[in-house]
């Protein structure tokens, strides 16, 4: 007898909970932070954005997507993904983004509503982690 045989095959996948995908953004040795697809796809990036950003502490920035404002930092897309060029406040905040020993990355999650016009303000929280190197 084949298994086939035997009756209907229960997909697993239709009772599994839908997994949301975590928004991360990660510091480039470059300087820039570049967006996953998912936290471009969820904070709303499109062609000319830019980001507000509210550096509270080196762990905690709040964050706010505009289009038109010289205040914020323009995102720039390459190969589908969206990063800005952040070397000034990476330095002002003391993180060392050219350190080949620690990786950074901010877990992005969603704040609340602006006051004013109800915009999303979104919060990136810091997490740094020692990249162990390969030994030759």
């Amino acid at each position: 007898m084949k298994f086939s045989e035997i009756g209907d095959i229960v997909d697993a996948s239709e009772f599994r909970p839908a997994r949301k995908k975590k928004m991360k953004a990660t510091i480039w040795r470059t300087g820039r932070i570049g967006f996953t697809k998912e936290a471009s796809e969820q904070m709303g990036f499109t062609k000319g954005s830019s980001l507000l950003i509210i550096a509270k502490t080196q762990e905690d920035w709040y964050v706010r997507v505009v289009k038109d404002d010289t205040r914020g930092f323009p995102l720039r897309i390459g190969s589908g993904y969206y990063s800005f060029d952040a070397k000034r406040v990476l330095v002002g905040k003391g993180i060392n983004y050219a350190d080949q020993e620690h990786t950074y990355i901010f877990d992005i999650s969603q704040h609340g509503h602006d006051d004013a016009d109800g915009a999303m303000i979104w919060c990136f929280k810091l997490r740094t982690t020692v990249t162990q190197r390969r030994q030759k």
